[in-house]
This record gives C-alpha cells, structure tokens and sequence, in this order.
C-alpha cells in the first residue's frame, strides 16, 4: 500500500517523496492487512524564510476495524519530522492490535 501523500509550504524533491514511500512501507511491511488507508502530511507551519522547529510531519492511519490513528510530529528537519512520526505511528498501530487481540483473547462465549 502507498500511502497519501500531501505537502503544504514546502518544497520537496522527487527523492523526499521517494523517502516518504520507503520509510512507509518499511515501517508497515508487516501490517499492511490492517490498514484501509494512510496519509501523510508534511507541512513548514512558519512558512519557508523562518528558521526553528517548524517542520510538522502528519501521519494518518485508517486501520481495519479500529479508530483511526493520528501522529504528528515536529522538527527542524523534514526528514526527522519523517521518521519520528512513522515510528510513533508504527508503534501505535502495534499496541492496538495487541490490544484487540488481547480483548479477543479473553472473551469468552461459552
């Protein structure tokens, strides 16, 4: 799956949003059967002339059978912001599959 991807005030090259796809589908090779859709944002929230934290890398996961994911995070550079969020991301979409397993696990119907 490829996700959505969106960029606002920020210039990226073909080889951002080649990263972007990459780090993507190595973060969620393995949980591809549980996502519906994912989008990720990357937006420069000062605009391009002011320095700082500023890029925002937004990742929204759609899982199947569960609320929708939501992380952001900031950072002074786009690939940080990148990787931090589709970490996070990552790491959310474990837990709750874990928990819904865990849920699944001890119900019992007899």
């Amino acid at each position: 799956m490829t996700p959505t991807i969106v960029i606002r005030n920020v210039d990226l090259d073909k080889s951002t949003r080649h990263y972007i796809e990459d780090k993507f589908s190595f973060a969620f090779k393995r949980l591809r059967h549980a996502i519906h859709s994912a989008v990720v944002t990357v937006n420069d929230l000062n605009g391009p002339t002011k320095g700082g934290v500023d890029i925002q890398c937004r990742v929204l996961i759609k899982p199947v059978g569960l609320p929708s994911i939501v992380i952001s995070e900031r950072q002074s550079r786009i690939r940080s912001a990148i990787d931090a969020s589709l970490g996070r991301a990552s790491r959310c979409l474990v837990r709750k599959l874990r928990s819904r397993k865990q849920l699944f696990r001890h119900t019992s119907y007899r």
